[in-house]
């Protein structure tokens, strides 16, 4: 039987806790010296976004983890909770916008930036960010490459956590 924690965090510090925790993954995963993500791990702390608002986060928000209507353009439920919180509601936004900058091959988490968005009904990154923005009552962030920089360099701690269990032979994981 799984058991599910759900993390909480001060008003406004999930952002600060969030690059914090990532760093400190990846530091552990770390098999040698990656000069851009040294960059980002300078960078990240030094442009913090300022959360606007603090709702539930799925923490792997995409869309191969929705369940849509089979008639209707409607989701029915959002899969993978386990890394659910209280936080930013944006980094959930912008984490699901990675797979428009990743090709359909990538290997691990594959994206649609070699896709017709339009054939597909998938509004391009901007457009997807301005609707949540709307729709959510939010002004749209001045800080929106934060997020994507971060969701960046979270799946890449992910990956070479990935990477050095492989190296070491103990089998790989999913994401």
């Amino acid at each position: 039987i799984a058991h599910h924690v759900l993390i909480l965090f001060p008003t406004g510090d999930y952002i600060s806790h969030q690059v914090r925790t990532w760093v400190k993954q990846y530091r552990a995963s770390e098999t040698s010296t990656i000069p851009a993500m040294e960059r980002l791990i300078e960078w990240l702390p030094l442009h913090l976004a300022r959360q606007q608002r603090t709702t539930v986060v799925d923490g792997d928000f995409r869309l191969d983890n929705l369940v849509f209507h089979p008639e209707k353009p409607e989701v029915l439920a959002v899969l993978d909770w386990e890394l659910s919180t209280l936080g930013d509601p944006l980094a959930d936004v912008a984490y699901s916008c990675l797979a428009h900058y990743l090709p359909s091959s990538f290997p691990v988490l594959r994206g649609f930036n070699d896709c017709d968005l339009t054939q597909l009904g998938i509004p391009a990154a901007e457009e997807y960010f301005r609707m949540y923005c709307l729709q959510m009552g939010l002004p749209p962030t001045e800080n929106w490459n934060f997020y994507m920089a971060f969701s960046f360099f979270r799946v890449a701690a992910i990956l070479q956590g990935v990477y050095k269990i492989s190296v070491a032979g103990r089998g790989g994981l999913r994401l």
